[in-house]
């Protein structure tokens, strides 16, 4: 059985879920701070959450959004660490995302 990676330098949205306190939190209206990338241990830096994050089925509960890499550039690395984190507040809690690409367009592990 063969499992896809991220694929290297993609556009394909990254889907995360928000909680707070173990509860999906709905509405949310990202700040351009809330939500930092680190490609490969590297600087962090600010993926413009307030235009590129949206919540996926809006009033359906969950607190599921998405993220769509605007260039290829913002994920062309062989791992990319995004921080989840509410700058401003406490709307939500503070969660991470790592993702593997492997440095290959065609990444693929088996399992």
């Amino acid at each position: 059985m063969s499992h896809d990676l991220y694929t290297y330098g993609s556009t394909d949205p990254i889907y995360f879920k928000v909680t707070l306190a173990g509860v999906g939190v709905t509405g949310l209206t990202f700040q351009d701070a809330d939500i930092e990338l680190s490609k490969d241990g590297g600087n962090w830096a600010s993926i413009n959450a307030d235009t590129t994050v949206v919540e996926v089925e809006s009033g359906a509960g969950y607190g599921v959004y998405k993220w769509t890499p605007q260039a290829a550039s913002e994920t062309q690395c062989e791992v990319m660490i995004l921080n989840i984190k509410d700058a401003a507040g406490s709307e939500f809690d503070e969660n991470c995302l790592i993702i593997a690409t492997g440095g290959n367009a065609s990444a693929r592990f088996s399992g």
